[in-house]
């Protein structure tokens, strides 16, 4: 009978659930670890997002590249250097009969087409980025190889240079990274000659 009453007690205090202090405890645990590991998280998201931008950086500058030799016509991709959040758009540009472009110098503000970049998960100012040139034009004609417009000058004003920081090496820059961060999260897409052939790089590269 002794046994008997021994067991059902024990069952009773198995069947209790957990004390205050216990439950306590376990939230305390979870709140620290979570603590921990929340930074590390949103590092690893914003370099996601990093990634994304500079994937869709590519296949824009692909794009426009294309649609330049499809159509015969020139394109012009533009970054948007003033923008809180990457931005980009492609542009058909118009030439006259001797093959000059009648609007080679493109107001950002009449531009309805923009893509933003990181498939809307870009907060405000959470990234850095720039373009080589730095008002962010990158020019192809009708062939696809990048215009003069992007090497030498825009229109026929040669005081207006917009000679890239080694010509030799490459044509045009995007760059993007994390907000306060150095140089080694670099992610950038690369136009290296006037055949218009386009390469990713990171870190220090980019800067080079």
């Amino acid at each position: 009978m002794n046994g008997l009453i021994k067991k059902l007690r024990r069952s009773q205090r198995f069947l209790a659930g957990f004390t205050l202090l216990e439950v306590l405890v376990v939230v305390l645990i979870i709140a620290v670890l979570a603590a921990i590991a929340a930074p590390g998280w949103n590092a690893l998201m914003n370099r996601q997002r990093v990634n994304v931008v500079n994937e869709q950086a590519v296949q824009l500058i692909r794009q426009a590249q294309n649609d330049a030799r499809r159509t015969h016509t020139p394109r012009l991709i533009v970054f948007d250097p003033n923008a809180t959040v990457p931005r980009a758009a492609i542009v058909p540009l118009q030439r006259d009969f001797n093959g000059n472009v009648l609007n080679p110098i493109v107001d950002l503000t009449t531009i309805n087409a923009w893509t933003t970049l990181g498939n809307n998960e870009v907060k405000d100012g959470a990234l850095e980025f720039s373009t080589t040139p730095a008002d962010g034009q990158l020019v192809f004609n009708g062939n696809g190889f990048v215009d003069r417009l992007t090497t030498n000058a825009i229109g026929n004003d040669p005081s207006i240079s917009r000679t890239p920081e080694s010509a030799t090496s490459r044509v045009f820059v995007f760059k993007v990274r994390q907000r306060n961060t150095t140089a080694q999260t670099n992610r950038c897409v690369i136009v290296r000659t006037i055949l218009g052939a386009t390469d990713t790089d990171q870190g220090t590269r980019c800067e080079i």
